[in-house]
């Protein structure tokens, strides 16, 4: 960097829970708020889905959600994503559960640091893997 660049942005990727803390604007959260207004924001699809398959969600739930997936670049499944996946789930079967294997290599993936409340996320060693515990 010369001086003159802007320094990168750090990468986040949300799993479920802290995508629901930040929406329920939740202590935890807040507390990073700083921290997340200059970093890029992102979530994998699985939070995505699990996030809007909530039942009976309100019609304000529905709106956090929107607004926080309207925010974050939502990451799908690609190749190196799923090869990650499957290493993880491989080594760390029946601890880590599909979902979470699949949210975890995305952040892998990216180079992300992963935010999560998950005890079981928290625990998780892997190679490029860094985890911010709410």
């Amino acid at each position: 960097m010369n001086g003159n660049e802007a320094p990168c942005p750090t990468k986040y990727v949300f799993d479920t829970c802290a995508a629901t803390f930040l929406i329920k604007r939740d202590k935890r959260m807040l507390d990073m708020e700083e921290t997340l207004n200059t970093g890029d924001w992102y979530a994998s699809v699985i939070t995505r889905i699990e996030l809007y398959a909530e039942p009976d969600m309100s019609a304000d739930k529905r709106a956090g959600v929107d607004s926080f997936i309207e925010s974050t670049s939502v990451i799908p499944m690609d190749d190196a994503i799923e090869q990650v996946t499957i290493a993880i789930r491989r080594d760390w079967r029946p601890k880590v559960l599909l979902p979470d294997c699949i949210v975890a290599a995305t952040a892998v993936a990216l180079g992300a640091t992963l935010l999560t409340g998950d005890d079981t996320l928290k625990k998780l060693v892997w190679p490029g893997y860094t985890v911010h515990s709410l």
